[in-house]
């Protein structure tokens, strides 16, 4: 399989979920979400540049990477598929959407998660010094405390954390299509960084959609793995080719 993907869960009727990362995040990440989706359908997880297993170099801005997922995942895009991206990936999939629509090409179904829309500004954040950038990825509680705690280790990652932050928060569409699939839309009721009633705001981009709220905070895909994974299998059982 192409360095980029990882398969987490082998499909039993063709169809394939594909599933793109927050900043920082790699195919390992929704190990615990894959799992616990209890369905026939395949799981692949994205492994970008310079994240996880993937050692090519880091890319800097969020236009190329989608240039790449889309050139790489041409063959899933001959199968009945679906989309998921949380936070990060949230913008990967809205920017992939529009660009397969264009194409004439359409998944069963999408996720977004965990990502204000664009007409939101996002800010600066990859610009903070170190204790208010750590400052930062405890507010999502994404990362275990004990390796926030350790700072070589966090050194390490640190390069990797900016470049995502960097590359979202520097991205703008060249384009804004309203789109035909219809999309899902969660969210934390306690996620600072995109609030349900801010997601809201998406109705103008995808007017098929369908809002759901968790209890948790900005990281609730992997901290409430199960009830994510209870409302994919739910959506993917029930989901139609467009």
């Amino acid at each position: 399989m192409n360095k980029l993907f990882r398969q987490l869960k082998p499909s039993l009727n063709g169809k394939t979920l594909l599933c793109f990362p927050f900043a920082g995040g790699y195919s390992v990440s929704y190990r615990a979400l894959a799992n616990a989706i209890k369905s026939n359908w395949g799981i692949i997880a994205i492994e970008p540049p310079g994240h996880g297993t993937n050692r090519d170099p880091l890319v800097h801005d969020l236009k190329s990477l989608v240039d790449l997922y889309e050139e790489h995942l041409d063959d899933y895009f001959n199968s009945p598929f679906a989309l998921f991206g949380h936070s990060m990936g949230g913008t990967v999939t809205y920017e992939l959407l529009m660009r397969l629509e264009k194409r004439g090409i359409f998944p069963e179904v999408a996720f977004i998660s965990g990502m204000v829309p664009p007409h939101i500004e996002r800010g600066n954040r990859s610009n903070l010094n170190d204790e208010d950038f750590i400052a930062l990825l405890r507010s999502y509680g994404g990362l275990p405390e004990e390796f926030l705690r350790e700072r070589e280790l966090l050194d390490l990652f640190m390069p990797v954390l900016r470049n995502d932050f960097s590359s979202i928060d520097h991205f703008r569409h060249d384009e804004l299509r309203e789109l035909k699939t219809k999309v899902h839309f969660l969210s934390g009721e306690k996620d600072q960084v995109a609030l349900p009633t801010v997601m809201a705001e998406w109705t103008r981009y995808a007017p098929r959609s369908e809002f759901h709220r968790f209890s948790g905070g900005h990281m609730f895909p992997i901290n409430q793995a199960d009830e994510v994974a209870a409302l994919i299998k739910r959506v993917l059982t029930d989901a139609f080719v467009f």
